[in-house]
């Protein structure tokens, strides 16, 4: 069952450019699935590390501002004072590990559970390449998950306008994650991640990092590449686009913080 215990999540992500005018991409990739609250009992693996180096590792500061170490009391706080939930009793996170130290996580999601594992939040943590990184913090009922306005500049064919819509669909051992930008009621932009959950082993690590050696570079490489194909199609950076990197971070209040690009 999902959320009942660690996962390497195997599968696909597809990136589909509705307007102005048509782009699709589609590579795979892995994740992990980690429980917050009992990270550190995953250094039982030989081949992972929770906050220290090894082949695949993860580190609190890669997420939020850098600067948290209790990353489930963090999202606790946050959901709460955003949304009223209070009754959450597991984060779950799906995120890109390190790979021999490195890593680039354009998006990671934090799913907040109640006692019966049923999602009644999410939190999506999104990162561009100029270094900042921002979330929205969504209630989750019956499965719908609340949209939230954009607030950061991720792609620079963009502004930043329009609303997110995001969905989720989890079975026993699939996770599909869905967002997609509108603007003015219009698609714009629609991606979705597939996963199969695989065990949390070293023979599944090892599996995995020798499928996917060189994945940090592959996603990092793939965002530039695929923006000089948009640029070869016709499409260019709006005007708007040229004043959105220095002025977001006012516009966006506090939620928007700068980090060292990748």
């Amino acid at each position: 069952m999902m959320f009942e215990r660690p996962a390497i999540m195997q599968g696909g992500i597809v990136h589909q450019r509705i307007q102005p005018v048509r782009h699709r991409l589609e590579y795979s990739v892995f994740s992990i699935l980690v429980d917050l609250d009992d990270i550190g009992a995953l250094n039982k693996c030989r081949l992972f590390g929770a906050n220290r180096f090894n082949l695949l590792s993860f580190h609190a500061r890669d997420m939020a501002d850098g600067d948290i170490t209790d990353l489930a009391g963090y999202v606790r706080g946050k959901v709460q004072a955003e949304t009223g939930i209070g009754r959450i009793q597991h984060v779950w996170l799906l995120t890109f590990p390190r790979l021999l130290g490195n890593v680039f996580n354009p998006l990671s999601i934090y799913f907040c559970l109640d006692k019966n594992r049923t999602i009644i939040a999410a939190v999506f943590e999104v990162s561009n390449t100029f270094g900042d990184r921002t979330s929205y913090v969504c209630a989750v009922n019956d499965g719908r998950v609340e949209s939230a306005s954009k607030r950061m500049l991720v792609s620079p064919f963009n502004g930043i306008t329009g609303r997110y819509r995001f969905s989720l669909h989890v079975s026993d051992d699939e996770l599909t994650v869905g967002v997609a930008l509108y603007e003015d009621g219009q698609a714009i932009l629609k991606t979705h991640q597939k996963l199969t959950a695989l065990p949390f082993t070293d023979a599944q690590i090892f599996k995995s990092t020798a499928r996917y050696p060189l994945m940090t570079m592959k996603v990092v490489a793939a965002i530039h590449f695929e923006a000089a194909r948009l640029w070869l199609k016709g499409l260019r950076f709006p005007e708007k686009v040229t004043r959105a990197r220095s002025t977001q971070r006012m516009s966006a209040g506090s939620d928007v913080a700068s980090r060292k690009p990748f």
